[in-house]
């Protein structure tokens, strides 16, 4: 079954962090570490870390849509395309609408203009 992107999706543009249910900012910055590294082959059999939908529940999380878009898209995630090969019924999924081109663009505050 596809898995639409969620309306308050900060990889999709117009929406606004500040829209997300429990945002901190700090714990948006952390996820830095689950963006691809150009260039950077990753230990395969370590676990592959991943932006969780902001509702998905803590213990089950499921990948963020745009997440999950962008790193097997522009983002070049080795890792995250293996897994998505071995087990692609995790990986259906849709945006809806323009998507943000960076990790650095998801903080984009769409009501104040600016990140």
């Amino acid at each position: 079954m596809t898995r639409k992107q969620c309306s308050t999706c900060p990889w999709k543009v117009g929406a606004s962090v500040h829209a997300i249910p429990g945002y901190e900012r700090a714990k948006h910055e952390d996820l830095a570490h689950t963006i691809a590294r150009p260039g950077h082959l990753p230990d395969l059999t370590a676990p592959v870390r991943m932006m969780a939908c902001h509702y998905s529940k803590e213990g089950t999380e499921l990948p963020c849509v745009g997440w999950v878009v962008h790193q097997l898209g522009a983002g070049q995630n080795i890792a995250l395309r293996i897994l998505a090969a071995r087990t692609p019924e995790h990986f259906d999924v849709r945006t809806v609408g323009p998507q943000r081109e960076c990790f650095e663009e998801t903080f984009f505050d769409a009501r104040k203009g600016g990140g």
